[in-house]
């Protein structure tokens, strides 16, 4: 019976792996342009996709090997582009670095070029794995790419007791504005908890904002439904936030109710959440996590916004996604069947560096550029 059970399981799966993904948008006429990317741009998972039940195998694989591509060609410029630095003051004496990516060969036209805003996910910078090959797709289809590091993350200086967060919409709005005095075509890219950050200013500004499109690639819409397997990721999760607090432990410890050390010993992103709460100007943890969860302003989404997401992803929960009564006009969603988180591996072997994503993201920004 168990065998029987698990045959039945795997050929159930095996039909998923085959199927195209599913696309909901408020537009019919974005709906079947999005069908038409899918027409080049076909989603082949790589075979070990049908025994990871929970799409962690898809995402550890696609971090490790991504993260070696990083490591052995960006130092020896072997990605065609390199990061110039620019530190930026916010109103309230915060630092975020703008790290804009220049190709080592220069077009005498790559200053007409659009201009694309990357915001990371937790306590990542412009050198996640993730950023680093979604910068060389873009530049190559003629895009400009500059990456916003959020306050105390790859390398910027924590000025202030306030840290990089979710709810950070006013760091997005201050960086997008400062960005539109000397560019009038800006898209937006948000990776995970960076891509919650994204979709919360674009639902709290509405029309307001001078962004032209939006993609988001595994973001959390709601932070207090968690996903099956999400303790142990919650684990992990927290470690290298841990290391963010301790590495800035001289400003954040200073006139603080809680202990760096109570900090260090949290297990989770649950205990972190209950000991920082109170430090990030809330009353309650359920108060912040709502503020940081996109899912309560969807419905205000009017600029032309994408959002990829896997069934199996195991950080953020796919069931947390708005019912498309509550979703703006301008926001149409991706959904696969695998992926995992920030993965969307393709091609029979699992050493390919290659995200899926990666090019839908820029037929995206090139069918709104012609709009």
């Amino acid at each position: 019976i168990i065998l029987i059970h698990n045959l039945s399981y795997q050929l159930r799966r095996l039909k998923q792996f085959y199927r195209n993904p599913l696309v909901e948008a408020s537009n019919p006429i974005v709906e079947q342009q999005l069908y038409e990317i899918f027409s080049h741009n076909y989603y082949n998972p790589t075979i070990y996709s049908l025994f990871d039940y929970h799409g962690q195998l898809q995402t550890a694989a696609q971090y490790f090997i991504r993260n070696l591509g990083v490591l052995i060609l960006f130092p020896f410029g072997l990605l065609k582009f390199y990061y110039k630095r620019l530190l930026l003051t916010l109103s309230d004496g915060g630092v975020i670095a703008l790290d804009w990516a220049i190709p080592i060969q220069l077009n005498e036209d790559f200053n007409n070029y659009p201009l694309v805003l990357i915001h990371h996910g937790l306590v990542g910078s412009s050198m996640s794995e993730y950023v680093i090959y979604q910068v060389k797709k873009l530049l190559a289809a003629k895009f400009r790419v500059v990456v916003m590091n959020a306050r105390g993350c790859g390398g910027v200086p924590l000025t202030t007791k306030q840290t990089f967060g979710g709810e950070k919409t006013q760091d997005m709005r201050e960086v997008v504005n400062h960005l539109y005095e000397n560019n009038k075509e800006i898209y937006l890219i948000g990776f995970s908890l960076g891509g919650a950050t994204v979709l919360r200013y674009v639902g709290v500004e509405g029309n307001n904002t001078p962004i032209k499109a939006v993609a988001c690639v595994s973001p959390p819409w709601n932070l207090e439904i968690p996903t099956k397997v999400f303790s142990m990721w919650s684990f992990l999760l927290a470690l290298p936030l841990k290391y963010y607090i301790f590495t800035h432990r001289d400003i954040l410890g200073k006139d603080s109710e809680t202990s760096i050390w109570d900090v260090m010993k949290c297990v989770g992103l649950d205990d972190l959440d209950i000991i920082l709460h109170k430090s990030f100007g809330y009353n309650s943890v359920e108060e912040y996590r709502k503020h940081v969860s996109p899912v309560y302003v969807a419905n205000n989404i009017t600029k032309p916004t994408l959002v990829i997401s896997a069934l199996d992803d195991p950080v953020c929960c796919i069931t947390a996604l708005p019912e498309r009564s509550n979703r703006g006009s301008g926001l149409s969603v991706i959904i696969t069947n695998f992926g995992g988180h920030l993965a969307f591996p393709v091609g029979m072997f699992p050493w390919n560096t290659t995200s899926w994503t990666e090019n839908i993201v820029v037929e995206w920004f090139q069918l709104q550029s012609k709009q």
